[in-house]
């Protein structure tokens, strides 16, 4: 098994990252598998700019175009997660992490479970429970190394 890891510092403009994570796709053609990190599709505090550029998981353009190339090189993607927009009333996003066979089909996902709340004094906290829905159930996927 042969495991490429990539790390990028995402911004908040998805087509910028998309561009980024395509890139890292392609260097790592000849590998089973790359793992990329969390929230790889838009990192901002601005909930503005979060409801203007992401998208909803069905037809999300960004997940699409890394199952194009998944299915292009072969390659399997662990990505690590992307911010999508959910349905319902309270307007939080999902933290989903996504499984992408060397078909470029996505074979599993889930939606991050345990959210990172913290106070760190009066002026700094950190609530991810208030912008994200929490999941419900971890995800087990059948690779060709493991299940």
């Amino acid at each position: 098994m042969k495991v490429a890891i990539a790390q990028i510092t995402s911004s908040d403009q998805p087509a910028e990252n998309l561009a980024t994570v395509l890139n890292l796709m392609d260097q790592s053609a000849g590998q089973d598998i790359l793992f990329l990190p969390e929230v790889t599709n838009c990192v901002s505090l601005d909930r503005a700019q979060q409801l203007q550029v992401l998208e909803p998981y069905e037809g999300n353009s960004f997940i699409g175009a890394i199952c194009e190339r998944a299915r292009r090189l072969g390659l399997w993607v662990a990505l690590g997660s992307v911010t999508v927009k959910t349905e319902g009333d309270d307007g939080r996003f999902a933290n989903r992490s996504v499984m992408i066979n060397a078909d470029g089909e996505v074979v599993a996902f889930y939606d991050k479970i345990h959210m990172f709340d913290v106070t760190l004094s009066d002026t700094e906290r950190y609530h991810e429970s208030k912008g994200y829905r929490p999941g419900t159930e971890a995800a087990v996927v059948q690779t060709p190394w493991a299940e």
